[in-house]
């Protein structure tokens, strides 16, 4: 027994300093650095600042140029046809980097130009409304014409709404269906006395063409008018499809309290909310909300440990089973972990 002790702990020592010399073999080899460049192009002298985009496998570059009173696209040092004008936020390159896509103005009207393709002309487009699916097989986007504000996908007119969220068009992650928020049919009371001087208006989600229940407020509010538009209902929401695409989870509110929204059921109602998210297998949604001063993670419905405050409101899935969050507890911050437990 001594024997094979004492045999042990010499491979043990010799493997230490076997390490213990590689490492130091490491540290001190000296080392040189080889840079390879591959130009993409000179830009032109008229590129309007802030438009300057690079697709996402970084080998093509566009922008837009001023030329004149016209402004025109330049996509991989092929410059596009002259328009009025481009829409802001715009160019933008597919998730798979083989398309671009961007909103331009001539004789009044605004259309989409994909790969140097004109789509349909409107009135108006929404700025930032363009959106390329995650497969980069579909385009959509919100435009106006006749005063009434529509999504259209692949060239497909949605129904007409008085306006469209800004910022809540959004496909889900299989590429396989679209979500946005669109105003109701009513008002709410301002719960900010004054702010802006307005009113607050309704709103209600549309996914895959079907209107959900209208609440008072779907997010938080923004409230700006939409490019060659009048004022329009225009928000940022915080629409969340499930990883898997089979569930849809937002915040709404009712009266002065807020809630959680899942698959078109209601969870219970909060003084507030922040999230929500799901487990990365689509089984749970979890989300902090707010009650009598105090702060605490609801997953399923079932609340948590209650806290003074959860730093930046955030919390994380660490696993289907197992997320944690940073919280406040009488001057104290605690990392907290929380396990979902099946009974």
């Amino acid at each position: 027994m001594k024997k094979e002790l004492v045999v042990l702990i010499i491979v043990m020592l010799a493997t230490a300093l076997l390490c213990m010399s590689l490492l130091a073999q490491t540290e001190g080899r000296k080392i040189s650095l080889v840079t390879r460049e591959v130009s993409l192009g000179r830009m032109q002298s008229g590129i309007v600042v802030g438009t300057l985009v690079v697709s996402p496998d970084s080998q093509r570059v566009a922008y837009v140029a001023q030329l004149d009173d016209k402004q025109l696209v330049v996509v991989d040092q092929v410059e596009g046809k002259e328009y009025d004008g481009i829409l802001k936020g715009t160019p933008l390159f597919s998730p798979d980097s083989k398309h671009v896509a961007y909103a331009a103005k001539h004789g009044g009207k605004w259309f989409v130009v994909v790969d140097g393709e004109e789509k349909k002309e409107y009135d108006g487009i929404a700025e930032s409304s363009l959106i390329f699916s995650p497969d980069s097989k579909h385009l959509a986007y919100a435009v106006m014409s006749g005063g009434k504000w529509f999504v259209v996908v692949d060239g497909e007119e949605k129904k007409e709404y008085d306006g469209i969220g800004k910022g809540t068009l959004q496909f889900s992650p299989d590429s396989k269906r679209v979500v946005y928020v669109v105003p109701g049919r009513g008002y709410r009371k301002d719960p900010y006395p004054g702010y802006l001087g307005r009113r607050i208006r309704k709103g209600l989600v549309v996914i895959d063409g079907k209107e959900g229940k209208e609440y008072d407020d779907i997010g938080s509010n923004i409230w700006v008018a939409l490019i060659d538009g009048p004022l329009a209902f225009v928000m940022v929401g915080n629409l969340l499809f499930s990883p898997d695409s089979k569930h849809l989870a937002y915040a709404a509110m009712s009266g002065d309290n807020l809630f959680v929204v899942v698959d078109g059921e209601e969870g219970k109602e909060y003084g507030g909310v922040d999230g929500p998210i799901f487990s990365m297998d689509s089984k749970r949604v979890a989300y902090i909300a707010r009650r009598d001063g105090k702060n605490f993670v609801v997953v399923d419905g079932v609340e948590g440990t209650k806290y003074d405050a959860f730093l930046d409101s955030k919390f994380v899935f660490d696993s289907p089973k197992l997320l944690h969050a940073l919280a406040l507890r009488n001057n104290e911050i605690f990392r907290v972990e929380v396990e979902i437990v099946e009974e």
